[in-house]
């Protein structure tokens, strides 16, 4: 799977299960908020560029200045979000997860490169032999991307 491919996936996945859930979106950039509501998401290397409703878009920023929480209107319940660095030297650290969550993480091709379920309230995986590239987390039913270095 390229990446165009995989960047969509994830962006169709990301607006599908917004629609369905009945979420509002708060971006923050650099701890500011924005009060627009984002259409795409463009990566590049361990930059996002983000594109508005408007037209207009963020302009490169790093990926760990970006913020982008989910809340729901409709009492389904709120979308848990879990802190997590997207940029990796050797260990991830995962904090805010429920205990036993699985937690995978893909590589670009798709192949699973480690496997884990979270104990207690975090999560670590080391990936110290996995190359410097870029990768994916599956943690329960969220999926983010991440750089390691």
């Amino acid at each position: 799977m390229n990446k165009k491919t995989l960047h969509i996936f994830l962006l169709l996945l990301l607006f599908a299960t917004s629609a369905f859930a009945d979420t509002t979106q708060t971006i923050t950039i650099n701890g500011e908020t924005v009060e627009q509501v984002a259409t795409k998401l463009t990566f590049n290397g361990d930059k996002v560029i983000i594109t508005y409703s408007n037209g207009e878009n963020s302009g490169e920023v790093d990926m760990e200045s970006v913020v982008i929480t989910f809340t729901t209107s409709t009492g389904i319940g709120a979308i848990s979000t879990y802190q997590f660095n997207s940029i990796v030297d050797g260990t991830l650290n995962i904090g805010n997860i429920a205990d036993g969550t699985p937690i995978v993480v893909y590589n670009t091709s798709g192949s699973i490169v480690a496997s884990v379920k979270s104990s207690g309230n975090s999560a670590q995986i080391d990936i110290n032999g996995q190359p410097s590239g870029i990768y994916l987390l599956k943690a329960g039913k969220q999926v983010v991307k991440f750089v390691k270095r």
